[in-house]
Order: structure tokens, then sequence, then C-alpha cells
């Protein structure tokens, strides 16, 4: 598939800083996002939608969001790409 514009895809957040614990106040997480913009080589601008929040990414403005292949489910359960500052597509869910 190729990204357009208005289309939703996943983004994955990097989450907050680790403190000095090792704890994380926000884990990276996946994300519901619009795309804004369409780049080459599946770059992208979107729209985060976060519970506190919307973010933008911007091609010009942030380089865009790289696609990073691999968003499944398995075992009843969504796996998404480790990578933060990534999207995918959402998975098809029966």
């Amino acid at each position: 598939m190729k990204p357009t514009v208005g289309r939703d895809v996943h983004y994955v957040s990097a989450g907050s800083p680790v403190q000095p614990d090792g704890s994380q106040m926000y884990p990276s997480t996946c994300r519901a996002a619009k795309v804004t913009e369409v780049g080459e080589d599946n770059v992208i601008g979107v729209m985060v939608m976060n519970p506190t929040g919307i973010h933008f990414h911007s091609i010009g403005a942030t380089g865009g969001v790289k696609l990073e292949e691999g968003a499944c489910i398995n075992s009843d359960r969504l796996v998404w790409p480790s990578a933060p500052g990534t999207w995918h597509w959402p998975a098809h869910v029966q």
C-alpha cells in the first residue's frame, strides 16, 4: 500500500525520558495518527493523537516519519515495531 494524505496509520512514540531508577513515566507505545503529507520512500508527515493532546511531525520541520514494517497480531496481542519515531499500517483485526 502507498500512504496518502488523510489515511490512518500507527505511529510508535518515543516515550518519556528514562528516570534514574530505570522507569519511564510514559513508555514507548503505538498511537493513532493521520497522514498529513507524503514524501519520498514512504516518509510521511503525521498528526499523532495522544491521550494528552496531539503532536505533529512534518517532513519540513522534523524530517518526517519513516515506515517500519512489522505490525502484526500475535496471540490476541498487538505487536508493533520497537523503533520509536516510525510508522506502520494498522493490523487488521478479525
